[in-house]
């Protein structure tokens, strides 16, 4: 019989420091692939919410009602470094746009301190709204047509009372869309002060925006309305904002969208009430009279 002839493998110090160092290096090559930047992260996480915002758009519905984003995706980021990035726009769609900065909103940031022109920059690249649909030219030119035609036949009947269905769906959606947009504005607004040019400027952006859009603002205008008359009391409000922001608000003049309040057909015949959302000269005169007084 034969007897195994084997003997114990001794390893010298030499090769033993080799192996230790090729283990250390091993280990912090793996350690440097798990570790990933904070930049990398935020791109991440924007990516994520960018795909949710559209698919948001092609099922016209809201993946979340509040800004929850952060509670998912169980990553951290540093506050200030999602607050720059809400501060800048990150998605040329509007909509998209909107929604990104909403749900970063949810890492619990703060905006950066900006000064007067930086503010400015920052509030003007706030995101669009969604078109009000009551609002469209189209729609508001067949309105009118059948205003003029009087009696209709049963066909025009049909198709503008299709018409008007498919648009109060569609205001509904716009309107739960915009939801995202009037969120981020007022978590921006939370961060500012209560009072002064900052709120004030904000404010005035919102409202030209909406007036863009075609939605009603006497909410707005009435906000203004005690914004104007409280931040007057602000000693921190200097002239040169008081006379910035007024300059804002006269740009507003003469700003308006016709929009479709009502409508509806009654023995073929469409009876249908307008409404606007304007900004007109002696509403801006009161805010300016609240501030400047001379």
């Amino acid at each position: 019989m034969m007897q195994g002839n084997c003997k114990s493998l001794h390893l010298g110090p030499a090769v033993l420091l080799i192996a230790l160092l090729l283990t250390g290096a091993a280990t912090t090559t793996s350690g440097q692939t798990q570790t990933r930047s904070p930049n990398a992260v935020l791109a991440e996480a924007i990516k994520t919410l960018t795909d949710e915002a559209q698919q948001a758009k092609e099922t016209q519905q809201l993946p979340r009602q509040k800004a929850d984003f952060a509670k998912s995706f169980k990553q951290t980021l540093p506050t200030e470094l999602v607050g720059r990035k809400i501060s800048r726009q990150v998605n040329r769609d509007d909509f998209v746009d909107a929604y990104v900065r909403w749900q970063l909103t949810s890492f619990d940031p703060t905006l950066p301190k900006f000064k007067d022109r930086e503010f400015a920059r920052f509030v003007n690249s706030l995101p669009k709204l969604l078109d009000h649909p009551r609002a469209d030219d189209s729609l508001l030119s067949d309105i009118n047509k059948a205003i003029r035609a009087g009696v209709l036949d049963e066909k025009s009947q049909e198709q503008l009372n299709s018409k008007l269905t498919d648009c109060t769906k569609m205001t509904s959606v716009a309107s739960a869309l915009n939801l995202p947009n009037t969120r981020l504005r007022t978590w921006i607004l939370s961060q500012l002060p209560q009072t002064g040019a900052k709120p004030i400027q904000l404010k005035l952006d919102q409202l030209s925006k909406t007036v863009q859009a075609g939605w009603p603002v006497d909410r707005i205008k009435t906000q203004l309305d005690k914004l104007f008359e409280k931040s007057d009391r602000d000693r921190s409000f200097t002239i040169k904002q008081r006379q910035t922001v007024t300059r804002q608000a006269q740009m507003l003049i003469g700003m308006n969208r016709v929009f479709l309040a009502r409508a509806n057909i009654t023995d073929g015949t469409i009876s249908a009430d307008f409404d606007d959302s304007g900004v007109y000269d002696f509403e801006v005169r009161r805010w300016i009279r609240a501030i400047l007084h001379n």
